[in-house]
């Protein structure tokens, strides 16, 4: 599923995107989501590093898009932007903010947006794995990671713990919200308190499960027949792990 957001204060014309991209789509949902935004704070202020493609007006009151744009990549250098502006000579500095694309306004669906739509979409060649989400350090820096570095979530307290690669990070989220995150990722709960990648997982043997980092998690009962049929249809899907 290709996760795209909207930013611009026309709400006309983010109505009219919406409508593009559903046509892009032949309008199958399960294909895309759009996520709306009249301005920049709000679409930074609620910005959660889980877009693959963002669509950002460079004129706006209150933050323009190339000052949102160079505040979104602070944090997330990978997500494809593509501008809007009725001047082409401010599109042009996109290319500072690593742009993927601009298209001008007016704007014509087959003539602007659906070519140049179609290329940063076959740009994404996204897996169901590569999917990236922000963390915290412990430190108050906000970290990017890929589903790819997961081995587990663990709850802590009020936090969900993220282990990864690169060490362990902690976000303020229940699991529910952990669960709905990674929704659509090779995934499986191990008990009510722990959710693991498949991607990681070693060896099942009776209620332990290792993970290819040497860690073990225990198998909750309630959790084994749901887990199994995760793991299976992982296995059959993907071949194993690492």
């Amino acid at each position: 599923m290709i996760r795209i957001a909207i930013v611009d204060d026309d709400a006309d014309f983010r109505r009219t995107l919406a409508e593009y991209i559903a046509k892009y789509f032949d309008n199958e949902a399960n294909k895309f989501t759009v996520a709306s935004f009249g301005n920049g704070p709000d679409f930074l202020s609620e910005y959660k590093c889980g877009y693959d493609i963002i669509i950002l007006d460079i004129q706006m009151p209150m933050m323009n898009g190339m000052d949102v744009a160079g505040m979104l990549r602070k944090f997330d250098r990978d997500v494809k932007l593509i501008f809007i502006t009725q001047v082409a000579n401010f599109a042009i500095r996109g290319y500072e903010v690593s742009a993927s694309d601009y298209i001008l306004k007016p704007l014509d669906y087959e003539k602007d947006f659906a070519y140049k739509f179609d290329r940063v979409v076959k740009s994404l060649q996204k897996t169901e794995r590569s999917r990236d989400f922000l963390v915290n350090d412990g430190n108050g820096t906000i970290v990017r990671i890929n589903f790819d570095e997961l081995f587990y979530v663990i709850k802590e307290r009020d936090a969900a713990v993220f282990v990864t690669e690169r060490g362990s990070f902690r976000k303020r989220m229940n699991m529910s919200a952990v669960a709905s995150m990674l929704e659509g990722l090779p995934i499986a709960a191990v008990n009510s308190g722990c959710t693991v990648s498949l991607y990681c997982v070693k060896n099942v043997d009776g209620h332990i499960v290792s993970l290819t980092n040497g860690d073990t998690l225990v198998l909750s009962r309630g959790k084994k027949k749901e887990f199994y049929v995760r793991f299976f249809e992982y296995i059959d899907k993907y071949g194993g792990g690492q």
